[in-house]
């Protein structure tokens, strides 16, 4: 009672205004500033560019098999692998297992995306796979007719209609992985890494009953359990990516080694043929239908490929990018008529000319690799500049909008709130800054 008597009138006073009149509280304004804008989803370039190599690859191995004479009207073709070491040509250079691999990828991300059951899947993959095989068709159908008309024997077509066509087998393929993969998904998170282990064991099985008992038929599931193991590991490859749980460079490598040697003993203590392609003649194919040697082989490929991730993506960013993109950009045209455009050259060579290939690795055979090479490249690129890689009409996917078939794109994560308010609170650190270097500057009678 005697410090209230005895204080301050003013200091009363101001205490009994602060009692009678609260202070008021400023309530923020409402945050009118946008979200910004989703970013742009990135690409996986490790599995771009392993996609570009594996189609030079292809085109290069095809492209070294060109053999054929025209004699009398009588088309004979044949194999220039086939003749001396050409099959080591075929150890480097046989990497479809790279490209299952890589749709195996793929189709993990567009299962991100938000394309989780078969049909969803399959609607986004083959709206950009039919169109050029359409075009594929049609042409080849158009080339053969305007040939009949022009007296060719009819052998000869049938020749010609037999080559053209190969590569699409890799596609039906791929077709029928597509519908399996939530199947091989599910598999996947129930066992993990034995999956792919049990593949290939499968694989093994169905060797044994060919070759060790003479059983042939259970050998056709390989057209579709072999090229499942490069494809579960291209989906292993893809949630690894997600976990941040890739294995280490060192064992990548000491597996893709293993693998390789793997495949080396089957040749030497096996049956199985040196030759990773099939060959004229040959009693056994390691690609029809598919061998162990074949999975091993891959295994290996795709192994020794993600040791040299980190390689490969800084070179698909810098010198290597424009190769890519062009790739890319027509990769099922450039697939589907690069066999057409080497039985076109060799068939003006042969016909129109009269003139004769040379023989299979002697040294004008070798010396005119670059000539043949870039007439064939010649002609294919003449192809893709002419037939559209996509349809003329209709909405093409936001998933491959200018970036080629069958390449995958990383999901875009979703914003959250705290997104949108770090992105706020970054617009708006400039003017907060502004504002405290103002406040600092003034003197103490201006902040009064």
């Amino acid at each position: 009672m005697t410090t209230l008597a005895h204080a301050p009138k003013s200091t009363t006073r101001h205490s009994a205004v602060a009692l009678a009149s609260p202070k008021r509280v400023r309530t923020p304004a409402p945050d009118r500033t946008p979200p910004a804008p989703a970013r742009k989803p990135s690409r996986d370039l490790f599995v771009d560019a392993l996609r570009a190599l594996a189609t030079l690859a292809i085109l290069t191995v095809h492209w070294s098999m060109a053999e054929a004479t025209w004699t009398d009207e009588v088309l004979t073709t044949g194999n220039a692998l086939a003749h001396g070491f050409g099959w080591v040509v075929t150890w480097p250079l046989q990497v479809l297992a790279v490209l299952f691999f890589a749709a195996g990828a793929a189709a993990a991300y567009d299962s991100r995306a938000g394309r989780t059951g078969a049909v969803a899947l399959l609607r986004a993959r083959i709206g950009r796979i039919l169109w050029p095989v359409v075009v594929f068709g049609v042409g080849c159908g158009g080339a053969l007719a305007g040939l009949a008309a022009a007296g060719v024997p009819g052998q000869a077509l049938v020749t010609l209609a037999r080559l053209a066509p190969q590569p699409l087998w890799f596609l039906a393929v791929y077709v029928a992985l597509l519908a399996v993969t939530p199947l091989l998904k599910r598999c996947l998170r129930a066992l993990g890494w034995r999956l792919p282990v049990a593949l290939v064991a499968a694989v093994g099985c169905t060797d044994l009953l060919r070759f060790g008992l003479d059983i042939q038929w259970p050998a056709m599931t390989n057209i579709v359990i072999a090229w499942a193991v490069p494809y579960t590991l291209g989906l292993v490859y893809a949630e690894a990516i997600r976990q941040g749980s890739l294995p280490r460079p060192a064992v990548l490598t000491c597996a893709g080694v293993a693998a390789l040697l793997g495949a080396g003993a089957l040749v030497i203590f096996g049956s199985y043929p040196a030759s990773l392609i099939g060959m004229p003649g040959a009693k056994i194919s390691n690609l029809g239908p598919p061998t162990m040697l074949v999975v091993l082989h891959g295994v290996g490929l795709v192994a020794l490929a993600l040791a040299a991730r980190g390689r490969l993506v800084r070179w698909a960013e810098g010198s290597g990018k424009p190769m890519i993109r062009t790739i890319s950009q027509r990769s099922m045209t450039i697939y589907v008529w690069h066999v057409m455009a080497m039985v076109t050259v060799v068939g003006i060579v042969l016909v129109l000319l009269g003139e004769r290939l040379p023989d299979a690795w002697s040294v004008d055979w070798w010396v005119t690799r670059p000539l043949w090479f870039g007439a064939f490249a010649l002609v294919l690129t003449g192809i893709c500049t002419i037939v559209p890689e996509r349809a003329p009409w209709g909405a093409r996917c936001r998933a491959g909008r200018g970036r080629g078939d069958l390449l995958p794109v990383l999901p875009t994560p979703r914003r959250t709130k705290a997104d949108n308010a770090l992105d706020h609170s970054s617009a708006l650190a400039p003017r907060r800054t502004v504002n405290l270097l103002v406040a600092v500057s003034r003197t103490p009678a201006e902040r009064k």
